[in-house]
This record gives C-alpha cells, structure tokens and sequence, in this order.
C-alpha cells in the first residue's frame, strides 16, 4: 500500500480498549422511556444492540431504512441509549482513556459527522429560494468561491496565483477582506496543513474547482468538499452517512481508495453508512447489518449471506413494464442550440433536447456536467431561461409564460428541493405538503389544504397549446373550482394509499384506491418536521406526483429511502402511477437507482454537449 506523503502515520500503543462499545443497549428517541418496573416504556428504535468496534477493524453500518441513521445518531448523543455503557470508558472506551494518558476527555469532541445536505437550509426551518443560485451567477458580490466559502484558512495559499475570473482580480474583494480580518495569528498554516490540503483537493478532483463560485458547484462535488473540509479538521472518528449516494462512477473508486487509506492511517478513523443494495468496499472488514430495528455484527464475509437474502426478498416482480407511450405526444419541452457560461466557464454548449408526452427519459453526466442548469432552463428557474431564442415550453416561448405557472405542470423532486422544503416548527402535516404539489408552492393555501386554483391566486395568465385548452389555466372559479378541490382530495387519498407506509412497512401491495386505511389516514396527519429522513424524501415524491403534471422530474429521487418505500415507488410507477400522457424526465448515475423499471431514452451530458440514444 502507498501512503501519500501529506497523510503521516500517528503513534499508537497496543491499547486494546475498543474503539466503539454498546454492551448490551436499546436506542430510543430523547423523550420516550425506556421499560421499567413502573411500566412497559417505549418502543425503542434500535432494539438490544450488542457491538464492539476494535481499533484495528474497519467497520460499515448497514441498513435498508433509517436504521444507520439511529446508529449514528446515537453516537453522537442525539438520541437515548439504555443502559448506557458505564463509566470510565462509556460508550467510546479509546476515546475517553487514551493510551498513555492519566486523564479521561469528552469523546464528543473527537468526532464528526459528515453533512450532505446541499445547503444549510432556511433560518428556523423556513423555506429559501433554492433557485437564487442561478441569480447569483450574475451577480458578482455573491460569487464566492469555493475555497472563500469551504476552506477560508487557506486563501493565503492562492493569492500568488492568478484568479480564474475577471471579477475576483479586484482588490480588496468583500468576501476575501473579510476573511483576512477575521482570521485570528494562530490560524497560521502550518506546512504537513498545506501539505494535506493540497492532497486532498487534488484526490477529491477539487483542485480546479477552488476559483469556482460555490452556487454553481453540483451536489456531488459539494459532498467531496464536505468530505474533504471534515478531514482537514482531524477528527478522531468520522462517520459517513451514504458517501457514495449523488457521486459519479469515476469518483467513486477515487473517494474509496482515500477513504481506505485514512482509515489505515487513523487520520481519522472512518465508519461508513451504506445501503443494503450498495456494493460494500473491499478493504471493510466488519459490518453492522440493521434490520427491522435489530442489529447483527459480524465478519464481512460471514455477513454477505444475510445482507444478499434480504435484497432478494426485497425485490417484488412486476406485473408490467413501463416502457413509456409509442405514439409520441405532444411536445412538453423544446430546446434547441442553448449556452450557459458564466464568465470564461462554459456549462452548456450548443444543447438541443425535445421532451414529449410519454417519453421516458434517463439524463446522464458526471458531476458538474451542467445537468443541474439543464433542469433548471426546463423549470424555468434560471434567468437565463428568459433569454434564450429557442427554448419552448408547452409550444409557446418561455419568456411568455410567468415561472409560477411553469411549476405548477411540473412536478419536481431534486436534492435541492429536498434541502429547501420548509421545516419551520411545528411544520406542516404529510396531507399539507402533498396538498402544494398541485399548484408547485410551498406553503398550505386554500381550504381542505389543496390549493386554490390558479388564477385565483393572483395568476391571471394561462397556457394555450394550437387546437387545444389541454394546458389552458386562466383560472378555476365557481363550480368548476369545486369539481376540481373533489378531484385533487380523492388525488391525494388515492396516492397516499398507493405510496403510504402500507405499502413500504408491510411489503404488501396496496388495495383499491378508494380503500383508505386506518395506518394511511394517521399517516397523514404526522407533521412533516417528525418524519425520518426516507419518510420525507418518500412524501416529496408523492407531492411532485400527485397532480398527474405533464412533466415529472426525479432528480436522484430514491436516494435515503428504505427498500421497502424504493420498491412501492417502483411498482407504482411501473403499473400506472405515471400514464402515457405524462413524460418522465430520471436524474441518476447508476440505472439500478433509476424510479422505475422499463426502457429508457438516454440523454448523456459530457464536457456541457449533449449526446442521447
């Protein structure tokens, strides 16, 4: 094995206090009660976990579900552990008694959870305006770099080097005086800091992507530089939640191969969360397999079976393939010849793409490949949508259709929109936010928390196609606003059934669409602030699905969800959940991640042309 000569091997004695010990515990939310001679307590999450983690193994939490998630989470103190590991070692023997050392220390300090949330999401859990990035683009106070943003203690590195862009050869630029006057003298880099830093970003494939305005940066290089900004800040244990998940398949063998060589140098530690189906790296030689709120521990290779069984028992057969619509429909999107560039960075060059009802399309690229902005021409986000002389939507010019209008016929889940969605305590109910799917908002409006028909809501503006009121929105009034509100309850009913915990808790198929269980109905009204995260991601599906729009945008939809939700958004989609008047636009590197099953169109972006097939 080579040893990069930035990553230094740390002394160690042959202490053998674990690195992890749960000696025989249940995990269980903050507020809920563990059993005792009083009562029959709560139901704990994770039930009799027995696992020890030695300094020399190298460890992978498995699960289908949030399963890895209550682990970690554990780990860090966010949810209870009954008994608790006792004194002195507790739950981080190693960490608390160092070797050599006379004095325990608080091990809290020594870990560190990687985030991968794109963004940091609005104050108090209030929505922000995830597609601002585009406008930002422009505006140059607000392009700040990666490295300004991410890594400002190594700004001084750069400075001898010529900027990229014309606007950050100013002197004196806000963002950069700003962090030389609030960087403190001991924030001096050492030279084993440069040393690792320069490693890092070069192996991480960053390097060039330092200069780069963050806002425009995909979601997985944004994972690499969090990866990247964790290790630099050398924790003792690191713990990754999905690293792999929104990664393109050349970086992912490069991320490995990093990850494996700071686990062997302990610089830090790495315990990695992957998913049932992924592929577990070859230099893992333990796993911790959870399932069904029970944990198994063991060898790799002894563990492979079990984890294999439960993929296959997973996997539900299909009564019928989708393969999108023969007869081509309507045109829903037409772009032809479109350039994005900002300053000397060209993202598109030269794109033609038209979408059609009943098209199933699979868009490809490696990270920063400019899928994000490809989208966003299509949802109308970017600015630049407006100037474009040839990007149709729903046969008429884009610049003469007003944005909100625009999202409201289509329906959209992205990690993007994933981060944004409000979460502001106490938050709104599962029915709530399918409720502003119809009309693309985010906020609850109109009685029965389905909207309030556009045109009433101040958009007076409608979508007329040639020979057709198909897409004709001026307004729905009257009786006419009554069918409608009928309409989308029963909609949301209908897709709550077919996607609610029914379907995903007891691997069953769902029933007829107007049976509504006991299970569904208080499913509904769980505020989405308490979900977990696949619950969440599950019901942002059901949202961009549940007014039937013309278009449908799944933007690595399926990433956090347990197996059990993966499959019923599968089989819904793949038996009439999305009808051949609909087109289905799939955003994903693998195809086994793909929303469903069935043949698809391929659009693949490589250096910002497009190739489809």
């Amino acid at each position: 094995m080579t040893i990069s000569p930035a990553i230094v091997l740390r002394r160690y004695s042959t202490h053998r206090s674990p690195l992890i010990h749960f000696p025989l515990s249940s995990i269980y939310n903050l507020g809920d009660a563990p059993p005792s001679s009083r009562n029959t307590g709560s139901k704990p999450i994770i039930q009799d976990l027995q696992w020890t983690v030695h300094d020399d193994e190298a460890w992978a939490v498995i699960s289908s579900g949030s399963g890895k998630e209550a682990i970690f989470k554990a780990l860090l103190g966010r949810l209870r552990i009954s008994p608790h590991p006792p004194p002195p070692g507790g739950l981080f023997p190693l960490l608390s008694l160092p070797p050599n050392s006379e004095h325990t220390r608080d091990p809290y300090t020594s870990i560190s959870l990687v985030s991968f949330r794109h963004h940091s999401g609005g104050q108090g859990g209030a929505f922000y305006d995830f597609t601002a990035r585009y406008g930002a683009m422009r505006d140059e106070e607000q392009r700040v770099t990666l490295l300004e943003s991410m890594f400002p203690r190594f700004l001084e590195m750069r400075r001898e080097r010529e900027p990229k862009f014309a606007w950050q050869r100013e002197e004196g630029s806000a963002s950069q005086t700003a962090t030389r006057n609030s960087e403190p003298d001991e924030s001096m880099l050492t030279e084993h800091e440069q040393r690792l830093f320069k490693d890092l970003v070069e192996r991480t494939g960053l390097r060039h992507m330092l200069d780069v305005p963050v806002v425009t940066l995909s979601n997985g290089q944004m994972r690499r530089a969090r990866i990247v900004k964790a290790v630099l800040k050398r924790p003792e244990l690191m713990l990754l939640d999905e690293p792999l998940t929104g990664l393109d398949k050349e970086s992912r063998p490069r991320l490995l191969d990093l990850l494996r060589e700071l686990h062997s140098t302990k610089q830090p530690r790495v315990i990695m969360g992957l998913r049932a189906q992924d592929e577990i790296p070859s230099w893992v030689t333990h796993v911790a397999f959870v399932n069904k709120g029970r944990v198994q521990v063991g060898r790799k290779d002894d563990m492979l079976q079990s984890i294999e069984a439960h993929v296959l028992e997973s996997v539900t057969p299909l009564s019928k393939m989708a393969t999108g619509s023969e007869k081509k429909g309507r045109t829903v999107v037409d772009i032809k010849n479109a350039n994005i560039a900002y300053d000397n960075r060209k993202v598109l060059s030269n794109i033609s793409w038209t979408i059609r009802l009943g098209d199933r399309w699979h868009l490809q690229g490696a990270n920063g490949s400019g899928k994000s902005t490809l989208l966003s021409l299509i949802t109308g986000a970017h600015p630049l949508s407006f100037s474009l002389p040839r990007l149709s939507l729903y046969n008429q010019k884009r610049a003469r259709i007003p944005t909100p209008l625009i999202q409201s016929r289509i329906g959209e889940m992205s990690p993007e929109l994933f981060d944004a969605f409000p979460r502001r305590m106490p938050g709104m109910t599962v029915w709530a936010v399918l409720g502003t799917g119809f009309e693309g908002t985010f906020i609850e409006r109109g009685r029965g928390s389905v909207g309030v028909g556009i045109g009433d809501g101040g958009l007076g503006v409608g979508i007329r196609e040639q020979g057709t009121n198909e897409f004709c929105w001026d307004g729905i009034k009257g009786d006419k606003w009554e069918e409608v509100k009928e309409w989308r309850i029963k909609r949301c009913w209908e897709v709550l059934q077919q996607l609610g915990p029914d379907t995903w808790e007891h691997n069953t198929p769902p029933g007829r669409s107007s049976d509504v269980s006991p299970m569904t109905r208080e499913f509904a009204k769980r505020r989405f602030t308490e979900l977990s995260r696949g619950e969440q991601r599950i019901v942002l599906v059901m949202r961009a699905l549940v007014g039937r729009p013309p278009l449908v945008l799944l933007d690595e939809a399926l990433s956090g969800m347990s197996d059990g939700m993966v499959r019923a958004v599968k089989r819904y989609l793949s038996e009439g959940g999305l009808s051949d008047d609909q087109a289905l636009v799939a955003i994903s590197h693998w195809e086994d991640e793909l929303p469903l099953h069935g043949h698809f169109q391929v659009i693949k972006l490589e250096k910002e042309e497009a190739f489809s097939t």
